[in-house]
């Protein structure tokens, strides 16, 4: 399938007939399937989305601006708001789909208009000629084409896709569309059809008794399927109306960021922390005040303490060789003394006397050092111990100290920038108002949307069980009951059928299966930053829930990923599903990087959008595709369209080229 024009007229924001050329182009051998279209939340893409969903299934849409509004009101509120609704509005979708070898072109016309009551007209063209058979069950046609079940694993909103990446078990629309994606849908269908014929042949012979249960059992699915189905549409309208909440909550909250919520409400913690950091400031600096008021500032005079310590110790000798003197001269003395009393020559004590006073001359000839210290031991031995480590530990606790200083007084600096820069409660509080708002109508309508799943699933029982009733009592029915032998052959058929159509399914589902989770672990190695994050992916082929493993094998949660890690994750799961199925549809993508940084939105455009599908439509504003980005991608470009809001007119006009390229664009 190929989408090849759509004209718009009076729909929502667009007013008068709008055209887009969705084909994709080939220039140079070069295939560029990427058609971008460009505008301001608000301005049309919502609108343009649900358009193509509109044209395609009608009242079964699930379109974002639906809520929980009837179809009638629906089409009534996507009429113009400034032309007159007896004019109405409608939508025309052109595209190519080839089946059985055979190419055909398809518009889809789908008009409406209010004059006393809304009144909705679809006419369907095959190759230029209306189809009466096409246009009168086109709901029947369109599921052979794109079916409802898998359109939002091809169409989607990449705000809406992250319930993929719950780690609930994969809801049943997922399962469902990857049993129709990979043709599994046709044995279930098998399976079921033999069971309604063995059901059938059972009825016919079944007694009086035994077919008054059967009929109050009916009776009572009959009811049961009505609830039902009604409950499912509320659940539609309950995620039509979560969805919108997500955007608007999204939306809010960029509003909030951009005016410096963030710093608002921190606000209080930023306080403290402030607080916080001003005294863990002052202690240290009390404490550097205490070493500087010891010994501290000697640090900064190495030097002189050495040159103290030389004068020191030359002061000391000084004093040894004064004291070494005055011994001597007392021991010279005695011995002169000594020498007497024995009688020795007058000539030997005169030569002897020579000797002690040339000593005593040599002795006096000692310089006395300049200055000189007289350092008492107490001193003498704090200078020691300064010298050997005391110094170099307060060099270190100071140098320790005045890291802490600096490293405390840039973070409060910081803080006192982001304070700064918080805006007054006046300035934001309509902001906070909204946000609070958009936060507490997402949180009901998720719980309102949970208790209609809920209410389903309990239905879905309920009517398991009745179903089981009926199909035990028919189904026991043994072959002596069954009247003919046609009968019975065709029963025994019919359950041999089962039989094998069941393994056959469970065989096929497992290889199937087996090759769809390859894919799908490929695509998210191929767009994830951490390729380590996830070895290896399985997918259980009863409920089809995804789970992923870890290097070592053990389960990954997913609520482990990051919000850009869980959208890239959903985007591969729908990235694998296109590759595994043999269907080639179109991908239409809404919104598709609101919540990846950079470098996943560099992987996403670089990597997903050229390789998607053959036709990639993507709807943008110029903050997700900005300048960069679109240098990147243009390569892989074939047409782009910007869709200018006119706030005065309220009204969208679609131009030719993205934002700041239309000079450059091609015609539509």
């Amino acid at each position: 399938m190929q989408l090849l024009e759509l004209s718009l007229y009076n729909f929502c924001l667009y007013r008068g007939e709008q055209t887009f050329n969705l084909s994709p182009d080939r220039k140079n051998g070069k295939p560029k399937p990427i058609i971008l279209v460009g505008g301001i939340n608000g301005g049309g893409k919502t609108s343009f989305f649900d358009s193509i969903l509109l044209a395609l299934y009608g009242s079964r849409a699930n379109c974002s601006k639906r809520s929980n509004q009837s179809y009638s009101e629906f089409l009534t509120d996507c009429i113009h708001r400034g032309v007159d609704p007896a004019d109405g509005a409608s939508i025309s979708l052109t595209f190519q789909y080839v089946s059985e070898g055979v190419e055909k072109i398809y518009e889809v016309r789908r008009r409406w208009n209010v004059k006393k009551t809304l009144r909705e007209h679809l006419e369907v063209y095959c190759d230029g000629k209306k189809h009466a058979d096409f246009s009168k069950n086109w709901n029947h046609v369109v599921e052979e084409i794109v079916p409802l079940g898998i359109s939002q694993l091809f169409f989607f909103d990449a705000e809406k896709i992250r319930f993929i990446a719950d780690d609930e078990s994969t809801s049943e629309a997922l399962g469902a569309a990857v049993k129709s994606l990979l043709g599994l849908d046709l044995a279930e269908r098998l399976i079921a059809d033999m069971k309604v014929v063995q059901m059938k042949l059972a009825e016919r012979q079944i007694s009086t008794k035994d077919q008054e249960a059967v009929d109050q059992w009916k009776s009572e699915l009959e009811v049961v399927c009505a609830e039902l189905k009604a409950l499912r549409q509320d659940t539609a309208a309950a995620r039509n109306t979560s969805g919108v909440a997500s955007k608007d909550l999204t939306s809010a909250e960029d509003v909030f960021a951009r005016i410096g919520g963030k710093h608002w409400e921190e606000r209080n913690e930023n306080e403290a922390v402030k607080r916080e950091l001003a005294q863990k400031k002052a202690g240290i600096e009390l404490s550097l005040a205490g070493l500087a008021s010891g010994s501290m500032p000697l640090a900064l005079i190495p030097d002189l303490l050495e040159t103290v310590d030389d004068l020191d110790e030359a002061a000391r000798a000084y004093q040894q060789a004064l004291n070494a003197g005055d011994a001597l001269d007392s021991h010279d003395t005695a011995i002169l003394s000594e020498l007497r009393e024995q009688g020795v020559a007058g000539k030997v004590l005169s030569a002897i006397e020579k000797v002690q006073a040339k000593r005593r001359k040599l002795r006096l000839e000692i310089e006395e050092p300049e200055p000189l210290l007289h350092l008492s031991e107490g001193s003498r031995n704090s200078l020691s111990l300064l010298m050997a480590t005391e110094l170099e530990r307060i060099k270190k606790e100071g140098a320790s100290l005045v890291f802490d200083l600096e490293q405390t007084g840039a973070e409060l600096d910081l803080v006192r920038r982001q304070l700064a820069s918080t805006p007054q409660e006046s300035e934001i509080k309509e902001s906070a108002e909204k946000l609070k708002a958009a936060v507490r109508a997402h949180a009901e309508a998720e719980s309102e949307l949970k208790r209609f799943e809920q209410a389903c699933e309990e239905k879905i029982r309920e009517r398991e069980e009745v179903e089981s009733k009926i199909e035990e009592k028919l189904l026991r029915t043994s072959a002596e009951q069954v009247a003919s032998d046609d009968a019975e052959r065709m029963s025994q058929l019919s359950e041999r059928t089962r039989e094998t159509m069941q393994v056959f399914l469970e065989q096929s589902t497992a290889a199937k299966i087996d090759r769809l989770a390859a894919n799908i672990h490929e695509a998210f190695q191929y767009l994830l930053r951490k390729k380590s994050l996830v070895s290896s992916i399985s997918i259980d082929p009863i409920d089809f829930s995804i789970t992923l493993l870890d290097s070592e094998g053990s389960k990954l949660p997913k609520a482990r990923l990051s919000e850009g890690e869980k959208q890239m994750f959903a985007i591969s799961v729908l990235w694998g599903l296109g590759r595994a199925s043999n269907r080639r549809l179109p991908a239409i993508i809404d919104t598709p990087m609101a919540r990846l940084d950079a470098m996943h939105r560099e992987n996403l455009l670089t990597r997903y959008f050229p390789s998607a599908s053959h036709q990639t439509i993507i709807l943008s504003t110029d903050t997700e595709v900005d300048e960069a980005f679109y240098e990147a991608l243009e390569p892989n470009i074939a047409r782009a369209y910007h869709l200018n809001y006119d706030e005065k007119t309220k009204q969208t006009i679609v131009e030719q080229g993205y934002f700041w390229h239309h000079e450059d664009a091609e015609a539509v």
